[in-house]
């Protein structure tokens, strides 16, 4: 364990890209901790459904969060259409 690192912050970057025109949410969580970022794609208002129009998203977000020891951290990426992916990251 790295007790040392306990309180420090650290960044996690995502690269996400969506070929619809969808509003993307992200929800990072990691021990006590949840940061969730909405992009909308015609802001400032929410897309609606079925989409109007055809532009891709291609998002890089950043999110800073404090290590708490080792645990996962988990990134949930929804669209506005229910679409869901899941990808975690181990942390020692």
């Amino acid at each position: 364990m790295n007790s040392h690192f306990i309180g420090c912050s650290f960044e996690i970057t995502s690269h996400v890209t969506d070929p619809g025109c969808d509003d993307l949410t992200f929800t990072y969580s990691y021990g006590t901790q949840t940061v969730t970022v909405t992009y909308l794609n015609n802001p400032p208002n929410t897309d609606s459904y079925p989409s109007p129009e055809v532009n891709p998203m291609d998002i890089i977000d950043t999110i800073a969060l404090t290590y708490e020891g080792p645990g996962t951290v988990t990134l949930v990426v929804e669209d506005d259409d229910s679409g869901r992916a899941i990808i975690t990251l181990d942390i020692g």
